[in-house]
């Protein structure tokens, strides 16, 4: 009886190492992942910040160039126009 009970025993504790082992394997796949997801949040960041970026950039050009047309329009319309003589008629 007490060589079952040895048997067991062993069996036992190497149902519990292998638990162990696999739970330590996952805790570092776990621990993997987390630096995956930041890595890739971080990088997500760093690319929503360059197009946010561009975006205010280019609007911003856009904005200028609505701008100088509008002034260059004024420009235009205030300027004096030319005067034409007619030919008189006698």
């Amino acid at each position: 009886m007490n060589a079952a009970n040895h048997k067991r025993a062993e069996s036992y504790e190497s149902d519990l190492n292998n638990a162990k082992s696999k739970i330590n394997k996952a805790q570092e796949e776990m621990k993997n992942i987390d630096s995956e997801v930041n890595n890739f949040q971080q990088r997500m960041a760093k690319s929503m910040h360059g197009l946010l970026k561009a975006f205010n950039d280019g609007f911003e050009l856009m904005e200028k160039v609505k701008k100088q047309q509008q002034e260059d329009e004024i420009t235009i319309e205030t300027q004096p126009q030319p005067i034409v003589e007619q030919p008189s008629r006698v």
